[in-house]
Formats: C-alpha cells, structure tokens, sequence
C-alpha cells in the first residue's frame, strides 16, 4: 500500500550532479572508510556515501538518479562525525559512527523533508540486481491491450496493458486467466517498484503453470491516460471491472474461469470487484486489507515506528488517530487548521523535545504536510473504506496472503478479519514467515530494505498462488 506509507507517497528529491568541496578536515580510520548505504524512508530513496581514510571529500549520491556524485558545498568531519551540506540543493546531512553496530546513524533535511537515516557499510555504489525479472523466450507470448471508458465523472479513460498468453492457449484450447490489480499510487503495468517487477514475474509463473495474465498501466502511467488528482480506489476499482469484461470477452479465454490477483489496494479493489460482479471466479488477496483504511493505517505506523522512543511513537498514534477522526467531521478548507491544533496540542502534551518528536516522523512543519496528504480525495475515501461493508457478500473461492514481517498491512489484524467477514465463500488465509509487504523475504520488513533485497517475490509464494489458482479456476 505504497501511498501511505506512511502518509508519504513515493517521490524522489531533484539532485544535481556537479561538485564543489570546500572545507577540508582530518582522515577517517579504516574502520569508517569505503562505501555506505542509507535510505530515505519518508521519501523512499536511497543515498551512497563514499569516505576515504585520507582528507579527500566525502562524496554522496542518489544512485537511482545518477552515478555522479551529488554537488557537496561544505563538509566537516572527524573520527566519529561527519557533517555535510549541499547548499544548492537545500540538502544537509548530519552522521555520528556507531561502532559496536559499524554504522552511521543521523538525520537528513531538505527544506521540508527531515527523518532520520541509518547507512550501512556496502561493497560498492548501489547497483540493482534483479535476479527473477524474466528475460525472453517467455512462458507466453503478448499480445497489446487497449480499453477506453468513460468513468463515473463522465471523463475518458484510456487503459492500455499487455495480455499474456501461455503456449496453450495458442495450441486452440481456452486459457483460465486472471486481471492483476497493482497496489496504491500510480503503477506501470508491471507494478515497477524500485526497479522489482513483480508483476512480470507472477506473468512468468503463472503462464507456466498454464495461467494468462492480463496486466495494465494504471491511467495517467505510461500508455494509460486518465485524471489521477480527485481518483479514489473507487475510481481505479471501476477501471479494473472494465478490464476484466474485456478479458472475459477475449477468444483465448475461458470466460468462466477469469478471477483477479491483486497486491494491497489491488486487493481491496479484487475483493470489491468480487462482492458485486457474479463472473469473477476467483481472487487473490496480496497483502490485503480486513480492517478498515483508518485502522489499516494505525496499524502501519504502530508498526512502522515500533523500535522507536515508546512515548514519542504513543504522541504520533494519538495524533493520527484523533486527526483521522476528525477528517469526516471537517470541510476540507477548514482541515489544515484542525490538523495544526491537534498537533501543537499532542505535542505540547507529550513534553518531548523535538529530536525525540523528529525520530517518529514528526518534524516542524509536519502538521501542513499531514493536512495535506489527508486532504487528498483518494486518502478520504481510503480511511472510509471498511471490508466489512462488502466483504460478507464475495461467493469466489478467496485466497488472502500476507507476510509474516508486513509493516504495511499486518498478518495478524488483517488475515483474521478477512477471515472472519467471508461469511459466504471458501476463505483460505496464509500468514507466510520472513516476507515483507512486497512478498520478499526480509530481515525487519521495513521499507528501507526494499530496494536493497535482490529477490523481487518470493519463489514459495509464487507456488502457492499458482497451484491454488490452479484449482480454483477448474
């Protein structure tokens, strides 16, 4: 559920790419010497730093932009701190060295970004290795789709995605297939998330097992055209239904045995879908939700700040619960102001400094950001949302899979609840050990790890889903 995560769509900083040093200090030990990794987490970007054991200038990149190094003004560091700035990017960077760990520990601030950041000793600059992308001769061949529809607004919408199509179903015989529904925030049609394609491998995997795939652009992503501003999971779930007739239609399909794979809001759009259309055959809940968006979110930062100070991380859950309490009672114009008095008052009352207030994501300027992210159309109609509403009246065969170290959407609230509402189908639910959010397998299941994790899904998901789509499609 990459939009909210936590209340931070992923964005990236503008960087430049030229150089200028100027304050020279003494040298670093070996111990803190050669290449670093840290990650941006409220921005989901990663940083390179590169120190040497001579006076040389410390260089820092944002590796996912550019190999070059990121334009350093200033610097000032000694044996255990190190201290940058790039002036013309805003940009200031604070470490303290942490031996018993081997680790840099400190903040990064650009105008009004400002979280803490952890690097981690590397081999080299960061480079990405994606070892389960699918190279061709694929298990399918593909085959371009494009669907223009008029939405609830009265606009047009054009969707565009790629049908793919395994060796049988080209030998004369109908395939079963399944729509693949992408998670929150605009996504390609292979779900590209830091350059995972997790998509295109469930396409590989489930084509092999005999399985098309219908995959898309959402609109306003790549040949898929559409407003995205006021677009609610209403809105996307509208697009996905159409999809799914024109799979239904297709001559190579099964009509009858069409279901839909979705990943986070994908799979709150899967099982909306499924509750009011009677043709879906089956779906498949990735890391879904059973609570509703305003707990869905609770849940998130609890977790996503749980090793954090426990009475700044109690002072952000009561800001978040009472700012999304009062999100239905207060017109939108007047939400900056409500928000601003919720959390000058949660703060003032907390009594923590602010670097205590700043390791839990709540740094000065936070309350107009957090207004205006729930200001959004999409975030007020996703606290709103409640499984519970619907959930009760799907009749396919449910498959829910969650991963065991989900910080996004927790196994342990969400299975159960899912569980408990399809009161009218077969629910099968898989809690799956060491995954995270995206299906990795993973050491905290923490956002910063991943782009840093080389496996894009894990094998025995894609196993698990394909076997039991396998039956649940006959």
């Amino acid at each position: 559920m990459n939009r909210c995560a936590p209340f931070a769509p992923v964005q990236h900083i503008l960087l430049g790419l030229t150089l200028l040093v100027s304050l020279m200090m003494p040298k670093l030990g070996p111990a803190q010497s050669g290449w670093w990794t840290g990650w941006i987490v409220d921005v989901s970007l990663p940083l390179s730093l590169h120190l040497g054991t001579d006076t040389a200038a410390p260089q820092l990149y944002s590796p996912l932009q550019s190999t070059q190094p990121l334009p350093v003004s200033t610097y000032r560091r000694a044996s255990d701190t190190l201290h940058l700035s790039a002036k013309s990017l805003a940009l200031r960077l604070q470490l303290v060295y942490h031996p018993a760990d081997s680790t840099w520990h400190g903040s990064v601030r650009q105008r009004a970004l400002n979280c803490p950041i952890v690097f981690r000793p590397a081999d080299t600059l960061l480079h990405l290795n994606r070892p389960q992308t699918p190279s061709p001769p694929y298990s399918f061949t593909e085959e371009p789709v494009t669907l223009q529809r008029t939405d609830r607004e009265g606009r047009t919408v054009v969707l565009s995605g790629t049908l793919a199509l395994p060796r049988q179903a080209l030998a004369g015989s109908r395939a079963p297939a399944v729509l693949l529904v992408s998670g929150s925030g605009q996504q390609d049609r292979d779900e590209t998330l830091f350059h995972h394609k997790p998509f295109l491998v469930i396409a590989e995997e489930l084509a092999a097992h005999g399985i098309a795939t219908l995959r898309y652009d959402d609109r306003g992503v790549g040949q898929s055209t559409g407003p995205v501003e006021d677009a609610t999971t209403l809105d996307f779930a509208d697009d996905a239904e159409a999809l799914l007739r024109l799979l239904r239609r297709h001559p190579r399909i099964d009509r009858h045995s069409v279901g839909i794979v979705g990943h986070s809001e994908g799979a709150t759009i899967a099982s909306l879908i499924a509750a009011r259309n009677r043709h879906v055959a089956a779906i498949v809940l990735l890391g879904g939700q059973g609570c509703s968006g305003r707990d869905v979110l609770l849940q998130q930062n609890r977790a996503l700040y749980a090793e954090a100070n426990p009475q700044a991380l109690t002072t952000r859950l009561h800001i978040m619960q009472r700012c999304l309490d009062t999100l239905s009672a207060v017109a939108p114009a007047d939400l900056t102001a409500a928000v601003r008095t919720i959390v000058a008052d949660e703060q003032q009352h907390s009594g923590l400094p602010q670097t205590s207030l700043d390791s839990v994501g709540l740094p000065k300027g936070f309350a107009f950001a957090l207004a205006q992210q729930l200001n959004i159309p999409w975030m007020r109609t996703f606290v709103s949302l409640d499984p519970a509403q619907w959930m009760g009246r799907v009749r396919c065969p449910l498959l829910a899979m969650t991963g065991s170290l989900d910080r996004q959407v927790l196994a342990a609230d969400n299975l159960p609840a899912i569980a408990r509402l399809a009161t009218h189908t077969t629910a099968t639910t898989h809690q799956l050990n060491g995954l995270n959010h995206l299906f990795q397998h993973c050491t905290t299941g923490h956002t910063e790890e991943y782009l840093l994790i080389e496996e894009t899904f894990a094998p025995e998901a894609l196993e698990m889903m394909a076997q039991w789509l396998l039956n649940a499609l006959r």
